[in-house]
C-alpha cells in the first residue's frame, strides 16, 4: 500500500503548509495596531504571493522539471517559515516573508493534483476531498494554537518553529518513503496501474 502510506504523509505535509496561514493571528494579536486588519493584511500578502507564483509555475516546471521545482520550493518555504522566528523582525519584514511563503507554495496544489491523478485515480474523489479538507483544518489548528501560545505568555514564533519541523519533516519522510519513483511525475517508471497494483 505504498501510495496510501505516501498519501497520508502528503496529508501531513499539506496540513502543516496550511497551519502557518492560521498562525498569522498569533502575530496579529501580539503586535501593536488593529489585530483584525493586520491579520487580513498578513493573509493578503500570502495570497499575492500565490497569485504571482501560479502563472510562473507551468513555465518553471517545463524548464526545470516539476519534481525539482516542488523540491526547491519546499526547502525555500521552510527557510521562509524560519524567518518568522527572527527576534526583532519588523511588521514590514513579516509582510515580505508571508509574501515569499505564498510564492513558494504556489506550485504545491497543482503538483498534488497531478500526483492524485496518477497514484490516487482509483479513489480520486475521496482522496481529493480529504486533501482539500486539510486547508480549513490546518488553518483552524494554526489559528487556535497560535492564540493559545500567546495567551499562555509564549511567543507566537513557536507556532512557526513547529510548522517548519512538521512541514520539513513530513517532506523528508515523503522523499524517504516514495523517492523519485513515486514523487517525480515526469518519471514513467510508475504508472497508475503500477500504483494500484501496489495497494
Amino acid at each position: 500500500r505504498d501510495s496510501l502510506v505516501l498519501f497520508v504523509l502528503i496529508l501531513v505535509f499539506f496540513l502543516a503548509c496550511q497551519f502557518g496561514h492560521g498562525s498569522n493571528i498569533g502575530v496579529a494579536v501580539s503586535l501593536p495596531g488593529n489585530s483584525k486588519a493586520m491579520n487580513l493584511a498578513l493573509g493578503s500578502w500570502v495570497m499575492i504571493g500565490v497569485c504571482l507564483g501560479l502563472p510562473l509555475t507551468p513555465w518553471a516546471c517545463r524548464t526545470f522539471g516539476e519534481f525539482n521545482v516542488v523540491a526547491l520550493c519546499t526547502v525555500l518555504d521552510v527557510v521562509a517559515m524560519l524567518l518568522m522566528t527572527i527576534p526583532g523582525i519588523t511588521l514590514n519584514q513579516i509582510y515580505a516573508v508571508r509574501f515569499l511563503v505564498g510564492f513558494f507554495e504556489a506550485p504545491f496544489l497543482p503538483y498534488l493534483q497531478g500526483w492524485l491523478a496518477r497514484h490516487g485515480s482509483h479513489n480520486w474523489n475521496v482522496w481529493n476531498a480529504i486533501l482539500h479538507a486539510m486547508v480549513p483544518l490546518g488553518e483552524n489548528v494554526g489559528f487556535i494554537l497560535a492564540q493559545e501560545l500567546v495567551n499562555a505568555k509564549y511567543s507566537w514564533r513557536w507556532a512557526f518553529v513547529g510548522q517548519a519541523i512538521a512541514f520539513g519533516g513530513s517532506a523528508l519522510l515523503c522523499l524517504a518513503y516514495g523517492g523519485r519513483r513515486y514523487l517525480d511525475l515526469g518519471e514513467e517508471s510508475v504508472t497508475k496501474t503500477d500504483s494500484q497494483g501496489s495497494q
